[in-house]
């Protein structure tokens, strides 16, 4: 696949996000695109499957900012923007992926830590 180079690179690159890189709801729609094709790409059970995660999230945020759907959006042409353009966007979908999932793992532990409260 086209996308596999870039979406690998959803694996690698840091940077931080900031409130100027916030991605628009197409840009979303396109990270979502570039994190599905490097989940068919990996190997490690946990990454395809944090992978497919933030790819589901960014998906439901498109519909619910933009008031569009996902049948929508998949054109030949949004495919083909995504794939002209994932070089650029990449770093930025990377740098959001790593947020969303900082914020899911405290999430977690904080879950974690009250039902061991209530285990008390």
């Amino acid at each position: 696949m086209r996308l596999f180079p870039v979406a690998a690179a959803l694996l690698c690159l840091a940077q931080p996000l900031s409130a100027q890189d916030a991605l628009s709801p197409d840009e979303e729609m396109r990270c979502a695109l570039m994190a599905l094709a490097a989940s068919g790409q990996v190997e490690d059970a946990q990454q395809k499957s944090g992978l497919a995660a933030v790819a589901t999230y960014w998906m439901g945020r498109y519909e619910a900012r933009s008031g569009g759907t996902l049948e929508a959006w998949g054109t030949r042409e949004a495919l083909q923007q995504t794939i002209a353009g994932a070089a650029a966007l990449a770093p930025r979908c990377e740098a959001a992926a790593r947020v969303i999932g900082q914020r899911i793992q405290a999430f977690g532990r904080q879950i974690a830590a009250l039902e061991e409260g209530d285990a008390r």
